[in-house]
């Protein structure tokens, strides 16, 4: 799982970086950011700390281009950048508190 955290987080921040340096017109532009998010919180099977990690390692970055590029405005960021870890902790506290039920659950 190290392995390819690393190289998740290498490999698109690469694709930042050209996007960036380049200045050619980044396609996705804002919906990048729910997209990367909801990969690598809900799909990829990450531990959760390592989604944590990746999704911030990205994400940021290409919250920093879409910026750059005019394609999202500041007023944009809470909706697109912090909804989804919102709604991640939120799911996850509901999964924590379903195991302890079931866990506390008499057996018959």
């Amino acid at each position: 799982q190290a392995f390819f955290t690393f190289t998740i987080i290498g490999f698109m921040n690469v694709g930042v970086l050209s996007y960036y340096f380049t200045g050619a017109a980044f396609p996705v532009k804002a919906a990048v950011l729910p997209i990367i998010m909801i990969l690598w919180f809900y799909v990829w099977p990450f531990l959760a700390i390592n989604s944590m990690i990746v999704t911030l390692t990205t994400a940021i970055p290409f919250c920093f281009l879409v910026l750059y590029q005019g394609s999202m405005t500041p007023d944009q960021v809470p909706y697109l950048f912090v909804m989804p870890f919102i709604f991640f902790f939120w799911r996850n506290g509901l999964q924590i508190k379903t195991k302890e039920l079931i866990m506390l659950k008499p057996r018959n």
